[in-house]
């Protein structure tokens, strides 16, 4: 098996009575507080604090200060509140913004300024899936955390983890539009196909994606392939 890792240690979120932290962010601690419109569509939003904090060397941070860098995201973009907004009929969620991908890199951008990092970060949707995988693994490879959204107008892409027991690969849940940070590369081959794994932080969790039922997933749609798609380095 060949890996490729983060060469820091991934923001870890310390919250009261779990000393042992978290895999970065998850929007689902906002429910039941003044922040309860993040938590459904704060995916973005999650992606976006991790790897500017993880930018700034901040790799264990108090919740306290992490919700400090929430508010900070609302407060540069004013129509965050509306964007997170679920429009809702009979209890059911029927329309949603969600956060935009030039939010995201404008929060990371000026973070990035901020704290003297010459790294810069833009849209990679216009390229497609072109070379995607291998921008994935050089970003990881150079430190930096790949904010990866998750879509397709159908179906639902499994989320993985690594049973050490039995040495597998197992799915334990599945998602659709939703953000992601890809944050280690696993590749082994079994049999003759190489498997791809990316390693993943959500909801304060570490998974794997299988990466080509990644593009199975994504199809040939040209608005999957725009909005399903990663942040990068210009």
């Amino acid at each position: 098996m060949e890996r490729i890792s983060l060469q820091n240690e991934y923001v870890s979120v310390i919250r009261a009575g779990e000393p042992d932290g978290s895999c970065g962010g998850n929007q689902n601690w906002f429910r039941n507080t003044p922040l309860e419109y993040a938590a459904n569509q704060g995916c973005g939003m999650i992606a976006a604090v991790d790897v500017a904090n993880f930018m700034q060397n901040r790799g264990r941070i108090s919740y306290d200060e992490y919700e400090k860098c929430i508010v900070s995201f609302i407060k540069q973009h004013p129509f965050t509140k509306l964007f997170l907004h679920e429009f809702r009929k009979r209890s059911k969620s029927v329309f949603a913004i969600g956060i935009l991908p030039n939010q995201i890199s404008r929060f990371l951008n000026k973070g990035s300024k901020k704290a003297g990092v010459p790294v810069r970060f833009k849209w990679n949707g216009f390229h497609g899936h072109k070379n995607m995988y291998q921008k994935i693994k050089a970003m990881i490879n150079a430190n930096i955390p790949v904010v990866w959204a998750i879509y397709s107008r159908k179906g639902r892409l499994n989320l993985y983890r690594f049973n050490q027991a039995t040495s597998k690969y197992e799915v334990i849940a599945s998602t659709n539009n939703h953000f992601v940070t890809a944050i280690g590369v696993e590749e082994s081959y079994e049999g003759q196909r190489l498997r791809r794994m990316i390693e993943v932080s959500s909801w304060g969790k570490g998974f794997y994606i299988d990466y080509d039922e990644y593009l199975e997933f994504v199809g040939s749609s040209l608005i999957n392939k725009y909005c399903s798609n990663i942040m990068v380095r210009r």
